[in-house]
């Protein structure tokens, strides 16, 4: 039997204001994530994969179609019934530098969440320790403020703090692409192992390709708005059939690396 996704998406659309050169930043998407998979969008800027992540965390409202988490439609929420399932749906954003209050300390900013929901303070520190270590870092430097971590050690506090809220789905919009190279590999490395491990679905955003073959199980391929390909990222990466898809291949340095 197949299992039910985390997450369903059924033809959800964004309209743009009018005059725009589109009429629909997103138009017409649909896919599933299922809990351990991780979904890679990809496409160029301003194809709408950015606006898509934010609407499927509900930071903004779509114009139609549905959102379902675990069955329970989101989409169209208001927001009194929508934060308590909040919690469920975490964004880890593109720039660690920003994502961080520099006034707080990173332990203060991973337990903020988990206590605005009822949870102890003393329950949020021990689940704060125990996730930088499982993010990687020294659970002594809680007390630390973020400029004392370097650009990939912060993403990976930015990660610690959305897993405090034990999501169903971690949305990672441009999460490395801030990073250098080596870095990126540890953040992606992390997340692979934090899938597999938590049993987590992630909608992961980008616009490189290699990042895409390194990390996902399925990528969905996004033009102005619509997503013109998708399938399993094995099958994808060795015989994409859309032109867009094939002229993205093209336009990409080493695409098979990684």
């Amino acid at each position: 039997m197949t299992p039910a996704p985390a997450v369903a998406i059924k033809d959800l659309k964004i309209a743009l204001p009018p005059g725009a050169e589109r009429p629909f930043a997103v138009d017409g998407v649909s896919f599933d994530l299922l809990a351990g998979e991780i979904v890679c969008v990809v496409g160029e800027s301003g194809s709408g994969k950015s606006t898509l992540a934010r609407c499927v965390a509900r930071l903004i409202e779509p114009s139609a179609g549905r959102i379902l988490l675990d069955g329970t439609d989101i989409a169209l929420m208001p927001e009194r019934q929508l934060r308590p399932l909040r919690r469920r749906v975490q964004v880890v954003f593109q720039d660690p530098y920003r994502s961080l209050n520099p006034r707080q300390s990173v332990g203060a900013s991973i337990t903020e969440g988990p206590t605005n929901f009822g949870v102890t303070g003393a329950a949020a520190l021990a689940k704060a320790r125990e996730l930088m270590g499982l993010v990687g870092l020294d659970p002594e430097a809680l007390d630390r403020l973020p400029h004392q971590f370097s650009g990939g050690q912060r993403q990976r506090l930015c990660i610690a703090r959305a897993l405090a809220l034990e999501p169903d789905l971690l949305i990672a919009d441009e999460a490395v692409s801030a990073l250098d190279v080596s870095v990126q590999a540890q953040v992606l490395d992390l997340l692979d192992d934090l899938r597999r491990r938590l049993d987590l679905a992630i909608l992961f955003i980008t616009h490189d390709l290699r990042v895409a073959a390194r990390l996902c199980d399925t990528v969905a391929v996004m033009q102005a708005g619509r997503i013109v390909e998708q399938g399993p990222a094995a099958e994808l990466f060795a015989s994409p059939q859309h032109a867009y898809t094939k002229a993205l291949f093209a336009a990409s340095p080493g695409r098979r690396a990684g």
